[in-house]
């Protein structure tokens, strides 16, 4: 390198070159203690961006140009190391190998991770949806990548996270949301066409609205008969064939109430098909295995062909879609939006706000409660001038003057009682005119309506 020439700045050099002209380098220590020597173009550029490195180092947010260079392959499996060290669930990690290894890492697993632009992720976005894959699909791998850029971030790879861009299309998920409401009858028939084995646990999840995984956990220990309700607190699903107990989604247990008939069905269920142990599982295959959602799925679709030859709006239903039956169905029977809420163990009342449009009719009746209260009203006080008028000989109001107090020494003052209603002060001149005007004793104004003769 040729020799470095100070400056009147500590740590800004000048190099001559060939044409004459110069180049400038700057120089400092990183937050490891290493030297770095960069080369810029005038004297200013290289004082800007050496006082600048100094100020990241001190603020602790510094980045080596050489942090930039790690492939995105590289952060992504890092990522995924901090992840199942957490205590994310199996299942959503499952997501997000299947997410890295069929839609990120083909694009970006090569790229370098501070080479990524947010243009760059527009166009993968914009590929995907040429695909015709689901707007939800999409926003699942929008976040899975724009964590491992946050990852990088916060490992000082790179500077800002590109996903974060404000000029990132962020993809939405589709608001048609899906729509289903049976009745007892439609609910009767899909419990008539199953075998008298399976028959509890069809009305558990149709009326108290269960996921699957979490009607495969229940135990004997979780019924309590004399407060009819169900404890949920564990839920069994299948990852990758193999079978993985944990907490409900969201980590939130919850009691779920259930209706009286069936109480009495599950103390007879608990009688005749469910050993003594506190740990007996409540709904099992045959042979007493645990459920798997799959494996259900083989009495589900020939139950569900017999109820759909009675009833042709059945078909399609799937075991998951008893959730959503069970909700309508409580929130018609309460009108209530959060105990549904607390039924279902939904994280937030938007998302059982997705059920609102049961409700329609109620919508429409309380419309017509307020006009009827708005009709009421006004023929009250139509029914009060009249009768006024009728005490007076048809004269009109009359003062209705009422004493008030006014102003810090304790005065009082005459207040027209029209004055508060405009109806009355429309009806008590019929083809008149008024004049509103104030005036203030003390503290207190005083309006006073009067009509032009």
């Amino acid at each position: 390198m040729p020799k470095l020439n100070k400056t009147r700045t500590p740590g800004v050099y000048w190099v001559p070159l060939k044409n004459g002209k110069r180049s400038y380098v700057y120089s400092f220590r990183d937050d490891e203690g290493k030297q770095v020597t960069r080369r810029t173009r005038s004297f200013d550029e290289a004082r800007a961006r050496k006082r600048e490195a100094e100020e990241h180092i001190s603020n602790g947010d510094y980045v080596s140009n050489d942090a930039g260079k790690a492939k995105l392959r590289e952060i992504a499996d890092e990522w995924l190391l901090n992840v199942e060290a957490g205590d994310c669930k199996p299942k959503t990690i499952l997501g997000y190998r299947s997410l890295l290894r069929s839609r990120i890492i083909p694009t970006f697993g090569t790229k370098a991770i501070g080479g990524i632009k947010p243009g760059h992720i527009n166009t993968w976005l914009a590929g995907m949806k040429k695909e015709a894959l689901s707007g939800s699909r999409r926003l699942q791998a929008f976040r899975t990548l724009s964590a491992v850029l946050q990852y990088a971030v916060e490992a000082k790879l790179i500077t800002e996270n590109p996903a974060q861009s404000p000029s990132v299309q962020i993809p939405r998920k589709s608001k048609d949301k899906k729509r289903i409401a049976l009745t007892h009858e439609q609910v009767a028939t899909v419990v008539e066409s199953f075998d008298e084995q399976w028959q509890p646990l069809i009305l558990t999840l149709a009326y108290c609205g269960l996921r699957f995984g979490e009607a495969a956990a229940l135990r004997r220990s979780a019924i309590d008969l004399e407060r009819g309700q169900l404890r949920i607190s564990q839920a069994a699903t299948e990852v990758s064939g193999h079978l993985s107990w944990g907490t409900p989604k969201n980590d939130q247990a919850r009691d779920v109430d259930m209706p009286p008939f069936l109480i009495s069905l599950l103390a007879d269920h608990l009688d005749r098909s469910v050993g003594p142990d506190d740990e007996a599982l409540l709904f099992t295959f045959p042979k007493g295995m645990t459920l798997r959602y799959r494996g259900f799925r083989s009495h589900w679709d020939p139950a569900l062909a017999r109820a759909s030859a009675r009833d042709p709006k059945l078909e399609g239903l799937t075991p998951h879609d008893l959730r959503y039956v069970a909700a309508g169905l409580m929130l018609q029977a309460t009108r209530d939006l959060y105990y549904v809420k607390e039924q279902l163990g939904h994280s937030t009342i938007q998302v059982t706000e997705r059920y609102a449009w049961l409700l329609d009719d109620d919508r429409r009746r309380n419309a017509a409660l307020l006009d009827s209260a708005r009709r009421a009203a006004l023929d009250s006080d139509v029914e009060f001038l009249l009768s006024s008028r009728r005490a007076s000989g048809g004269r009109g109001l009359g003062t209705f003057n009422q004493k008030v107090f006014c102003g810090s020494g304790g005065e009082t003052r005459t207040r027209n009682l029209r004055v508060n209603s405009p109806l009355l002060c429309r009806l008590s001149y019929p083809g008149g005119r008024r004049r509103s005007y104030h005036r203030r004793q003390g503290n207190l104004p005083i309006r006073t309506v009067s009509p032009i003769r």
